[in-house]
């Protein structure tokens, strides 16, 4: 019997992350709109896939939009989000939103997030 694939976050994030290591991230931001309009949640691991595309492409005005929805309304952002973030910053020439971030990540919304910098946080910013 011929078997329609359901998609739901866990397919999305597979194509997202395919998509960033493509180097495609045009097209991780047309699944990412995609997803939302089905109404369905995305997990952190496809928002910071998204955020990392943005990265690569150094757009760090949607990946800075992307990082504070995630903080607003979750998922919860982690170090991999928060990292990617601050490359999309520093790679689009923004690198005061990197060192902001990096002063951040232990403070979102006036409270400690538990997010920690790491060694590649600190290269990022």
């Amino acid at each position: 019997s011929d078997r329609e694939m359901q998609a739901n976050v866990v397919t999305y994030s597979a194509a997202v992350s395919a998509c960033e290591k493509a180097q495609r991230w045009l097209e991780a931001l047309l699944l990412f709109s995609d997803l939302r309009e089905r109404s369905i949640e995305p997990n952190v691991i496809t928002c910071s896939a998204v955020i990392s595309c943005c990265a690569e492409a150094g757009d760090w005005r949607t990946a800075w939009m992307l990082l504070d929805e995630m903080i607003l309304d979750g998922p919860q952002p982690n170090q991999f989000s928060f990292n990617a973030a601050m490359r999309a910053c520093h790679r689009g020439g923004c690198w005061q939103g990197s060192l902001w971030l990096l002063a951040q990540m232990g403070f979102e919304t006036g409270r400690a997030s538990g997010v920690e910098p790491d060694l590649l946080s600190f290269m990022a910013a």
